[in-house]
């Protein structure tokens, strides 16, 4: 492995969830699952540009291995360049 480490914890993501009244979270994670329109995706650090338009369901996130949360009812995810995900909630 040439001594390269790629644990999640030296490449966190940046996830940042909105609605159109707030800003509801904006956190480092180690991964983001979610419901789209064409099946569940799971990003993780390093994953390539994507946007995609969300199902309603449950986007979940992960802290030190621990699951979070969010119920979420439409909307888009935007994957870039940095490990930054940006999730545009219809609430």
């Amino acid at each position: 492995n040439y001594g390269i480490n790629y644990s999640y914890h030296t490449m966190p993501l940046k996830l940042t969830i909105v609605t159109q009244e707030k800003e509801l979270l904006n956190q480092e994670v180690e991964s983001v699952t979610a419901m789209t329109t064409t099946g569940e995706v799971t990003i993780l650090p390093s994953h390539i540009p994507l946007m995609t338009k969300l199902s309603d369901g449950e986007l979940t996130y992960r802290i030190k291995g621990t699951a979070h949360i969010f119920a979420v009812t439409g909307g888009f995810m935007n994957v870039e360049p940095g490990n930054k995900v940006i999730v545009l909630a219809d609430s």
